[in-house]
């Protein structure tokens, strides 16, 4: 997910682990001092008052915790607390079916992940033969242990989430949190029926690599579901990383004056990142548009307060990087999985149907 300099300089990679029980934990009651052997130690002194070990943790995981959901904002609040639940979950799974086998947790997951099929010398040729052409003159010989690794590494995790899929199925787990619904106005162009139970708003940026990588997702949605969802396309340039973003956006708001918008777009994320004047007016022949109509629109910039109304409604939806999307106003950020977005659009239907 592509995102402003200045938000990204000051999240870290390992944030999320960390926060994984804290974005559970409410209003802390007091340090918590079991299990630590330093929590009782003192950390500092100020005049007759101690500082302990254990109050300087819960202060850093306070202070981790208002950054990670930017001062409790209810749709970083609920992704937070959708990630630690379902690693709770998993969790509380693997000790009680380990607990059921007279198995610690470790012992389990060796035995289960043993179960693994095991890399064959033909797949490792086939990852270096989709590679070689980025590794020039490197054999295989010389790269075979790091890409069978690789490849291990990708079997264990899916052996790994199987079991623990087989052990929601048995425990038949229930997720009760309900996430938060931001509204936002499906304006501008879209596909699916304009009646669709669900409409799903997207925020994207033309120079994100992301939201390239989204795109065949989009359309598989839209593929799956044409009938019960409608998929509303709003621009959202990241002017500070992402300078021919802008210009793109207002193209191709001048194709859409064309009825073209769709391809115009689809040529746009193919040809990214390169989005200089003469590469979108190419674009605009390769489109069969009106040449000259659309080169009067670009140069009169037409169409810079529409993407200026976008960017204020994503920002007022709480946008902070691209792609983001909001289905039904729930909000999923980034490149998410064809799954991920059936996931949530089947749990939407299934609600308008009861209701």
């Amino acid at each position: 997910m592509s995102k402003p300099a200045s938000r990204a300089a000051r999240r870290g990679a390992a944030l999320a682990g960390a926060l994984a029980l804290v974005a559970l934990a409410g209003c802390p009651s007091g340090p918590e001092t079991a299990g630590d052997p330093d929590a009782a130690k003192v950390a500092a002194q100020v005049g007759e008052r101690k500082i302990t070990i254990a109050e300087l943790d819960e202060h850093i995981k306070e202070g981790m915790f208002r950054e990670a959901s930017e001062d409790r904002a209810p749709a970083k609040l609920y992704e937070l607390r959708s990630q630690a639940v379902e690693e709770m979950i998993d969790e509380q799974l693997v000790e009680a079916e380990a607990k059921a086998r007279g198995l610690t947790t470790d012992d389990l997951m060796q035995l289960e992940l043993s179960k693994a099929k095991p890399v064959e010398q033909a797949e490792i040729q086939g990852f270096y033969d989709q590679i070689k052409a980025r590794l020039g003159d490197t054999k295989l010989e010389a790269v075979a242990d790091q890409i069978r690794q690789r490849l291990e590494g990708q079997r264990q995790a899916e052996t790994r989430h199987a079991f623990v899929a087989s052990l929601r199925e048995k425990a038949k787990v229930s997720v009760l949190i309900e996430p938060p619904r931001i509204a936002v106005a499906a304006e501008g162009p879209s596909l699916g029926p304009a009646g669709a139970p669900v409409t799903i708003v997207e925020f994207s940026d033309y120079q994100c690599p992301f939201c390239k990588k989204a795109e065949p997702t989009v359309h598989e949605v839209a593929k799956r579901y044409p009938e019960q969802v409608r998929i509303v396309y709003r621009h959202f340039p990241l002017d500070n990383i992402h300078p021919d973003a802008r210009p793109a956006a207002e193209a191709a708001a001048c194709a859409e004056d064309q009825g073209k918008f769709w391809e115009f777009h689809a040529l746009v994320f193919e040809s990214s990142p390169k989005l200089d004047k003469e590469a979108l007016r190419g674009l605009a022949e390769r489109a069969k548009l009106d040449v000259a109509a659309f080169d009067a629109c670009v140069a009169e910039r037409r169409h810079r307060a529409r993407v200026d109304a976008d960017v204020e409604a994503g920002r007022e939806a709480g946008v902070s990087g691209t792609p983001a999307f909001y289905v039904n106003g729930i909000p999923l950020s980034g490149a998410r999985s064809v799954d991920e977005f059936v996931k949530l659009i089947d749990r939407e239907l299934e609600q308008k149907k009861g209701s």
